[in-house]
């Protein structure tokens, strides 16, 4: 375990790493578009919350299009939720009452 220590020591502290060039702008870019992914999500979740389940959809699904590499457990979730409440023909709300509609 001093072996580990004294190869830590020698290649710098977290601070003088992250001052690399390269390894600053990752971060920044990472964090960019977690923070830009995570705005959308919480605006699919409003729309869905508020049972305007088409605006959901067209977030979430341009959302994973864009990014079709990364998996995102949450929006996929969301995004199979909000499915379930749009009719067959694309447009109308499936799967819950007047009554129900009115008390989302």
């Amino acid at each position: 375990s001093r072996g580990s220590t004294r190869d830590f020591k020698r290649r710098g502290s977290y601070t003088e790493i992250m001052r690399e060039p390269l390894l600053l702008s990752l971060a920044v870019t990472v964090n960019s578009s977690a923070r830009r992914r995570a705005g959308l999500y919480e605006d699919a979740l409003r729309h869905f919350q508020r049972a305007e389940f088409l605006q959901a959809r067209g977030i979430l699904e341009g959302m994973l299009d864009e990014d079709s590499g990364l998996v995102d457990g949450p929006a996929d979730l969301l995004l199979k939720r909000t499915k379930t409440y749009i009719a067959e023909d694309g447009v109308s709300v499936a799967n819950l009452t007047p009554e129900q509609l009115k008390d989302w």
